[in-house]
C-alpha cells in the first residue's frame, strides 16, 4: 500500500478517536437521576433542571453528542462556535468569530453571561469547552475597546507567542475569561474539556472561562509591549488577584495524546514499527521539519514516527497556507527524489492557517509532481503559499471542519 494511503489511514484513526460523538458516550452517562462523569457521580433531584453551555471549535459537536445522551433531561442552554447556527434540541447555537474577535464575540459573550445568570441554585449545568473559545466569546474590561482587543490579538498571533502567553494576556483584559463566567453562575456544574494546548493546562485552554487560578506572568519582550494599545498595558503590569469563582470540576476528555495512541494502534495494525516521539512538538516549522526528516531517515524500514503539538510559522508572505503545510514543504526541501520516506502533517480541527486544507502530505511522488510542474519550493515557502503548492500537486489534506480540536498530528513513515 502506498505511503500516502497509509499516512491518511493513520491520521483518520487518530482524528476519529477524539471526535465528540465517540468520546462523550465513554465519559458521561445519566441513570436514575444521577449524572456519571468519568469516575464521579452527581446525584440530582427528579425535577432538577440540567442546562448545556459551551464555547469553542468543538462546542456544536460536543453539544450534539451530549443531547443524544441526555435528550429530554436537558432544559436548555447556549453554545458558541464558529460554525453555522443550528438549534440542537433545546440548546441555542450562536455562530461567532475566530481567530480575530469582533462584535459577534462580544454579543456571544453577553448572551452566554446572561443565560448563565438566570440559573438558580437548584439548577445544574454542563459546560463544553474546547479550543477557539478565547476568540469566540468576550466581555472586555472597562476602557478597552473592541479595536484594542483586535489589534492586541493580531500582534500576539503575528509574533508567534506561545498560546499560554496569548491566553494569559486575554484573561487579564477580560471579564469572562479566567473564571469570569463561573462567577456569574449560582448553580453548580461541571466542565468537559477538549484540550488544544501543549501540556493540557486547564488554566490555558479557551482562556479558562470557568477556572480562576493564579498564573505567573510570562515573558513578553519590550519590543512587543511597545506595539500593544495603551489601554492594554495597565492590565498587564498591575498585580491582579484571580477572579473569585466557584471553579467547578473540570474533566479533560480528549487530548492530543489520545489521538496519537489511536494513530499508533492503526500504524501497528498496518505493520509499522511505531513510536510516539512527542505530544508536545513545538518550534518553527523549518526546525520541526528538519528534526523529523533526519529521525525518520535514520529509522529502520517499515517505521512510523508520530508527533503531536503545534509548530509555529514565521510569516514572510500573504499567501494561503498554514503551519502544517509549511512543515511538509520544508520536509520536501530536504527530500532526496529516491527517498522511501514521507510526512503527513494536519490539524485535527480541519483548518490549517488561512487555507481550506487541514494540512498536507509529502514524499518522492509529490516531489516528482512538483518538478514536472516546475514548482519552486523556496518561492512557496517565502510567500507562505503552501496551499497552492499542495493543491497543484494534489496532496493537500482536506477534511473540512472536524468538530474537534486537539492540535496537530504529524506522521512520518518509512517503507
Amino acid at each position: 500500500m502506498p505511503l500516502a494511503q497509509d499516512a491518511n489511514l493513520i491520521f483518520r484513526a487518530g482524528l476519529d478517536a477524539v471526535l465528540p460523538s465517540k468520546i462523550l458516550p465513554k465519559v458521561i452517562a445519566f441513570k436514575d437521576n444521577s449524572l456519571h462523569v468519568k469516575n464521579d457521580t452527581y446525584h440530582l433531584k427528579p425535577n432538577q433542571r440540567i442546562f448545556c453551555f459551551g464555547s469553542g471549535k468543538a462546542a456544536h459537536t460536543m453539544a450534539q453528542a451530549l443531547y443524544e445522551i441526555l435528550e429530554n433531561r436537558l432544559a436548555g442552554g447556549v453554545i458558541v462556535s464558529p460554525n453555522e447556527n443550528r438549534q440542537i434540541g433545546p440548546i441555542k447555537h450562536i455562530k461567532s468569530s475566530h481567530p480575530i474577535p469582533d462584535t459577534k464575540s462580544l454579543q456571544a459573550g453577553h448572551e452566554l453571561i446572561e443565560a448563565m445568570k438566570k440559573l438558580n441554585e437548584d439548577d445544574f449545568y454542563i459546560y463544553l469547552l474546547s479550543g477557539g473559545s478565547s476568540a469566540l466569546i468576550e466581555k472586555l474590561e472597562d476602557a478597552i475597546s473592541l479595536e484594542d482587543l483586535q489589534n492586541t490579538t493580531q500582534i500576539l498571533l503575528a509574533n508567534n507567542l506561545p498560546i499560554t502567553t496569548i491566553n494569559w494576556v486575554r484573561k487579564r483584559i477580560s471579564k469572562i475569561k479566567g473564571g469570569g463566567l463561573a462567577k456569574v453562575a449560582r448553580a453548580k456544574g461541571v466542565v468537559l474539556v477538549i484540550s488544544d494546548v501543549i501540556g493540557d493546562d486547564l488554566k490555558t485552554i479557551g482562556s479558562a472561562p470557568l477556572m480562576s487560578l493564579p498564573s505567573d506572568a510570562p515573558f513578553i519582550s519590550d519590543a512587543i509591549l511597545k506595539t500593544l494599545p495603551k489601554s492594554i498595558l495597565p492590565h498587564l503590569k498591575n498585580s491582579q488577584p484571580p477572579k473569585k469563582a466557584n471553579n467547578p470540576p473540570h474533566y479533560l476528555i480528549a487530548s492530543n495524546k489520545i489521538a496519537l495512541k489511536a494513530a499508533a494502534k492503526k500504524a501497528m495494525d498496518l505493520g509499522y514499527g511505531t513510536t510516539i516521539v512527542s505530544s508536545s512538538q513545538e518550534g518553527l516549522t523549518k526546525n520541526v521539519a528538519s528534526k523529523i526528516y533526519f529521525e525518520i531517515l535514520k529509522s529502520k524500514p517499515k517505521t512510523c514516527l508520530l508527533y503531536g503539538g503545534e509548530p509555529t510559522v514565521k510569516i514572510t508572505g500573504n499567501g494561503k497556507g498554514g503551519r502544517n503545510q509549511q512543515v511538509v514543504l520544508h520536509f520536501l526541501k530536504h527530500l532526496n527524489p529516491n527517498s522511501d520516506i514521507g510526512l503527513l502533517s494536519a490539524g485535527t480541527d480541519g483548518i490549517d492557517g488561512n487555507s481550506p486544507a487541514a494540512g498536507a502530505y509529502g514524499d518522492k511522488n509529490v516531489l516528482l509532481k512538483a518538478k514536472d510542474l516546475q514548482l519552486d519550493i523556496d518561492e512557496y515557502l517565502f510567500t507562505c503559499n503552501a496551499y497552492e503548492f499542495f493543491s497543484k500537486t494534489k496532496s493537500a489534506i482536506i477534511t473540512g471542519p472536524t468538530g474537534t480540536n486537539v492540535m496537530d498530528i504529524l506522521i512520518a513513515l518509512k517503507e
